[in-house]
């Protein structure tokens, strides 16, 4: 399940997953944390279910850009 960024008055952390792995990875952190800070923990495309976007190259470059975009 991928969670959007929500706009709270809680700091916002961003969990990254490592290499074949999928943002439900950082779901039990989420739980220790709240509610004094929300996490966004997205499938980056390609994994978790996701399929990656024709264009999207498998890089960290690539990665780290669809995630400032997001």
């Amino acid at each position: 399940m991928s969670v959007s960024p929500t706009s709270s008055d809680w700091p916002l952390l961003v969990g990254v997953h490592g290499w074949l792995l999928a943002g439900r990875l950082w779901h039990p952190l989420r739980r220790e944390l709240a509610p004094r800070w929300s996490l966004w923990c997205p499938d980056l495309p390609g994994f978790g279910g996701t399929e990656r976007p024709r264009g999207l190259q498998a890089s960290l470059a690539s990665y780290g850009r669809w995630l400032a975009e997001a």
